[in-house]
């Protein structure tokens, strides 16, 4: 159950990335004159190329940093954690609803 839930998420996630791309490369195009509209796709479709290698790269860089430095993204930060992570001692309050972080 959990592999198709990773499974739909990425294909959330994939068809969000296609709708971003189809809007940027078509928002503000006029498509009644061929020549401007093929002048914008010649402009638009290296700048959205080098956007999604940028994208891969820097997810990339970021899974194997944290891979290397052995961090788990899902683990739960509490406040013994934080207080061994940085060796402060801090005290969390609620103002409004909202945790606020005051460190002494």
């Amino acid at each position: 159950m959990k592999m198709h839930k990773n499974h739909l998420r990425l294909l959330i996630l994939l068809l969000l990335v296609l709708l971003a791309c189809a809007g940027y490369m078509t928002v503000g195009v006029h498509f009644e004159n061929q020549k401007l509209f093929a002048y914008a796709m010649r402009i638009r479709t290296p700048k959205l190329i080098a956007m999604l290698i940028t994208a891969f790269a820097i997810g990339s860089a970021s899974i194997v940093f944290q891979s290397i430095i052995n961090n788990t993204v899902q683990e739960v930060i509490t406040k013994e954690n934080l207080s061994d992570i940085y060796k402060v001692d801090f005290e969390i309050m609620q103002i409004e609803g909202k945790p606020l972080s005051i460190y002494y």
